[in-house]
């Protein structure tokens, strides 16, 4: 034999493990049990190499970055703010004018009454304004 010369063994009987499949074995050079003499074992054909498209060439955006905020409102966000100005703004809407008494019971009842209806509209502005200031700063972030 020729000093090149290799010879493989393959053993079918090794159960130490998992059976070998000739097809997914890389490391076994032809099916199992077959003796190769000669200077190397027998060449398998390579799959047919299949071109693929270059690559699109994307150029990168440079980054911009928001400034770093700072001071009292440096942590919160646009939403909270809004928020934020929705509750300032129904804070300080005025209550309505109470009314005077002038000392007759029909009079002064009917003030009553309108005074009480105008508390009650003013509560209902001021809730309609903090739910459309929270919504609005749900949205904005």
């Amino acid at each position: 034999m020729d000093e090149y010369t290799e010879v493989y063994f393959l053993d079918d009987d090794d159960v130490r493990n998992a059976p070998r499949r000739p097809s997914t074995d890389h490391r076994s050079p032809g099916r199992p049990g077959r003796v190769f003499v000669g200077s190397a074992p027998p060449v398998r054909p390579r799959p047919a190499v299949v071109a693929r498209p270059a690559a699109r060439v994307v150029e990168a955006q440079p980054q911009t970055y928001a400034p770093a905020r700072s001071g009292v409102f440096s942590n919160v966000t646009t939403g909270q703010l809004v928020e934020l100005a929705s509750m300032v703004i129904a804070a300080i809407m005025p209550l309505p004018a109470a009314p005077v008494v002038q000392g007759e019971p029909k009079t002064d009842m009917t003030n009553q009454l309108a005074y009480t209806s105008a508390l009650a509209l003013h509560a209902k502005r001021d809730e309609q304004l903090r739910t459309v200031g929270a919504l609005v700063g749900k949205l904005v972030g």
